[in-house]
């Protein structure tokens, strides 16, 4: 005698190339992911805004819970995902990769960074935004430079922007200190012997024993410049032929490895 076609409820069934029990909802598929976001940083400001786009076609290597790595592809907004274990997941963009653009620094995000992936759940890995590396050229410039007794010269130090990126972050200037020059800083001047110059930007720190410092947090526009301007006199205590100079500290306003053009001097000669 022939069993019935269906004996019960619980008669497997195949349906579509998966086995379940008659009367059961198919299996939940289970997903686990991470997702995130690349950006260039146009005006440098570290916060992705409507000056900037996402980078696209860049890897991002991502290393799962078992240490097993795989790797994720920004698409045409910047945006990647990717499928992962649960457990401690570490992603890391590829800044070796061929499609990145040349000369970028990360200006927002941690990167690599480690996330903590749990079951059944999609993890924001966050935005790594990165922009075009700025360089920083100082330049000083004293009106006269051949000096007798006591006489008045103005002084001027220009920052120039050399690479077309944007600054981001404290720039610090500093002049060294000599008895036989004084001026008068005027943060309110904004023209000096009719040269624009920028002393509204800058704070003057008097109060280093060896060093003039001024510091700014205004950023400097790409192939832009920056100018402090100082009415100073000189005192000749007797014949003389000095050097000054005017630095730029490295790294101010986030500048690269450039830091060759960071000084410049002035020779004054100087009669009692």
């Amino acid at each position: 005698m022939k069993k019935p076609l269906l004996e019960s409820l619980g008669i497997i069934m195949i349906l579509c190339g998966q086995a379940f029990a008659l009367g059961a909802s198919p299996p939940i598929e289970i997903v686990t992911s991470i997702h995130g976001h690349i950006y260039f940083d146009a005006n440098n400001n570290s916060i992705e805004d409507g000056t900037d786009a996402g980078i696209p076609l860049i890897d991002v290597i991502i290393t799962q819970s078992d240490g097993t790595t795989l790797t994720a592809v920004t698409d045409g907004n910047g945006d990647w995902t990717a499928v992962v274990i649960p457990g401690m997941t570490t992603v890391d963009v590829d800044e070796s990769d061929p499609d990145f653009p040349v000369e970028l620094q990360q200006s927002e995000g941690t990167d690599p960074e480690t996330f903590n992936v749990i079951l059944d759940t999609d993890v924001d890995a966050g935005v790594d935004g990165y922009a075009g590396i700025p360089d920083l050229s100082l330049s000083l410039f004293i009106e006269n430079t051949i000096i007798e007794g006591t006489t008045n010269s103005n002084l001027f130090i220009s920052l120039y922007e050399t690479t077309g990126n944007i600054t981001n972050g404290t720039i610090t200037v500093i002049f060294p200190r000599d008895n036989n020059f004084t001026f008068n800083y005027d943060n309110s001047l904004s023209t000096l012997s009719s040269t624009a110059i920028n002393n509204a930007d800058w704070t003057y720190d008097g109060s280093n024993t060896s060093f003039h410092i001024w510091v700014s947090d205004i950023p400097i526009t790409g192939m832009g410049a920056s100018i402090i301007g100082l009415e100073g006199i000189f005192s000749v205590v007797s014949n003389s032929v000095i050097t000054y100079s005017a630095t730029v500290i490295a790294g101010s306003g986030g500048e690269g490895g450039n830091f060759m053009n960071n000084l410049d001097t002035e020779t004054v000669i100087r009669f009692n």
